[in-house]
């Protein structure tokens, strides 16, 4: 079954119904109170990692709960990055460079077992979901259809047309935004439904960045990570090289 093991919450980790998609701050990535987990201050487990490559976020996402993602400290020099008081849990990290991104999500416990027709349902049901965003790229997907079938997805939605207003109603000509999410789904018998989203990142795209998306690695090193009570440092990530 697909690693769920939370309820349906509100924005930005939301239950799919008849909404806007949640205001954004202008200014590059996504700040809100509520996107983050806030670390535990009872929990004395962290993680340390080095990049080969300057990086601007570093999340860890727990395998047993998809619903928290805990943004990592950064080092000044963007390479180091590190986690404090973690909850016992196995992660799975994303780590965002400039023009990338690498990423170890779970997605299912199962083997996969999605058809043809099941991955058309899943794409005709995105291109419905939360249509503020009208352009949708799925990255990976996996489930098991069937009675009581469960599928996740790592996608990138982005908001290319239309009116973009900064908080002062003023039109922002050429940028565009670039959603990071994960996609939870049903089986309903007659195609599948989005049951919930969880956004891991959201970046203002300005006319001096680069548009549309980016590229998605994913990097079995960083899935599954076991943090217990202490800090584990797992030094120097090997990210292969990036491609378009």
């Amino acid at each position: 079954m697909p690693i769920r093991g939370f309820i349906l919450l509100a924005l930005p980790f939301c239950a799919l119904a008849a909404h806007a998609d949640p205001p954004h701050t202008i200014g590059g990535e996504y700040k809100s109170a509520a996107l983050y987990t806030s670390p535990e201050p009872a929990a004395t487990g962290g993680l340390r990692l080095t990049s080969p490559i300057p990086l601007e976020t570093v999340l860890a996402v727990p395998e047993s709960n998809q619903e928290h993602v805990y943004k990592a400290e950064p080092a000044t020099d963007g390479r180091n990055f590190s986690f404090a008081n973690l909850p016992v849990s196995r992660y799975d990290l994303v780590l965002v460079a400039k023009d990338h991104l690498y990423e170890g999500i779970s997605l299912n416990r199962d083997e996969d077992s999605l058809t043809p027709d099941d991955l058309k349902s899943i794409e005709a049901i995105f291109s419905r979901t939360v249509p503020f965003f009208d352009q949708k790229k799925t990255e990976r997907v996996k489930g098991t259809p069937g009675d009581g079938g469960h599928a996740a997805a790592l996608v990138q939605w982005m908001r290319v047309g239309g009116r973009l207003l900064n908080q002062n109603a003023d039109l922002m000509v050429g940028h565009q935004i670039r959603s990071l999410r994960l996609a939870f789904l049903a089986d309903v018998g007659p195609g599948w439904q989005v049951t919930a989203t969880r956004e891991l990142l959201r970046t203002d795209v300005f006319p001096n960045m680069q548009k549309g998306f980016l590229p998605v690695t994913y990097v079995d090193a960083l899935n599954s990570i076991r943090i217990t009570d202490s800090v584990k440092d797992i030094g120097a990530v090997n990210l292969p090289p990036s491609s378009p």
